[in-house]
């Protein structure tokens, strides 16, 4: 006989029908919650995946990036290298010019000042024989340099000046003439000439001026009352003038002819004087030549030509006389 002691030992050892239920139940639930779990499992392992996706992407990208930045390194390095040499170069190039500069200037300043040496030698050979009238051996100074003049006296044949101003004068001298009777003085343009002849004795203290004149002109000569002339072409010392007139000189005077004077009017104008017969004196015209030398043989030459010494052209309008001037 079964009694209830032995249901409940059967109970303790076997499984009833309700404890299979809740272990049914139980078993259900945690298949259910192994689903869920492997579903979060899933999407985890889906997630790391696509993680190690990305990391492997920018890994790759890290890795071409430190390439292509090696690879820049390198063509920077070259390119450095290149430009270091280009600017080595460029240095060069300024260095050799400006040594080249310095020694040209070194050399432009020292034939600056031997030029200059040279020059004051032969401006002090043409005061010296300006001076002294003579010619001027070679004469040494300090320095290595020396100078020499030449001092030429010419006119006998007479002579023309390159411009004569409105009112300035030409003048030519009668002493120590040979033969002349008489005296050609041309000038160009519309220019007139009023010439005058100073004669004196200086024995006696007689002195007299003769007037002479021309004018192409002819509206101007009936105011000014001045000679006409006849223009045509004159050859004259290598130049052409289109007037001239003569003025007669007589060296056997008493009082003797000293000094012709032909002052330009109206107009500038070049002017000849050209002695007939005879020669005048040398010395209306002066040439100097000198020459300077300094170290090294570097020359300077300069020429000087001058007219001779002339009264200025205001004293032809003043009264003298040898004896007492009463107003």
């Amino acid at each position: 006989m079964i009694t209830d002691a032995d249901v409940k030992k059967l109970r303790s050892v076997f499984a009833t029908k309700e404890d299979i239920g809740a272990v049914a139940d139980s078993v259900q639930e945690i298949k259910v919650r192994l689903d869920v779990l492997e579903d979060n499992l899933t999407g985890e392992i889906a997630k790391l995946h696509d993680e190690n996706l990305i990391t492997s992407s920018y890994r790759r990208e890290i890795d071409d990036h430190e390439e292509r930045i090696a690879v820049l390194e390198k063509s920077a390095g070259g390119q450095a290298a290149l430009i270091l040499i280009m600017i080595m170069a460029v240095i060069g190039v300024v260095s050799v010019s400006v040594a080249a500069r310095s020694v040209e200037n070194l050399r432009t300043q020292e034939i600056s000042n031997t030029s200059s040496q040279a020059q004051g030698a032969a401006n002090a050979g043409l005061e010296l024989a300006q001076s002294l009238k003579v010619n001027i051996p070679q004469t040494q100074l300090g320095g290595n340099s020396s100078y020499s003049a030449t001092y030429n006296l010419a006119g006998g044949d007479g002579f023309v000046t390159d411009s004569v101003n409105e009112g300035d004068v030409v003048q030519a001298s009668l002493v120590g003439a040979v033969g002349v009777s008489s005296i050609n003085v041309y000038w160009n343009t519309n220019a007139a000439v009023f010439v005058s002849l100073l004669s004196g004795n200086t024995v006696s203290g007689s002195y007299t001026v003769g007037r002479y004149s021309g004018d192409p002109d002819a509206a101007r000569r009936g105011a000014n009352k001045l000679t006409a002339v006849t223009s045509g072409a004159y050859s004259f010392k290598g130049g052409t003038f289109g007037n001239r007139i003569t003025v007669p000189i007589n060296l056997a005077a008493n009082p003797a002819p000293q000094m012709l004077r032909v002052t330009a009017l109206y107009q500038t104008s070049s002017v000849g004087i050209e002695p007939v017969g005879g020669t005048l004196a040398n010395g209306q015209v002066v040439t100097i030549n000198s020459t300077g030398t300094s170290q090294n043989n570097v020359v300077t030459k300069i020429s000087l030509s001058k007219f001779s010494e002339r009264v200025p052209a205001v004293f032809d309008n003043v009264l003298y006389t040898s004896g007492n001037l009463a107003q």
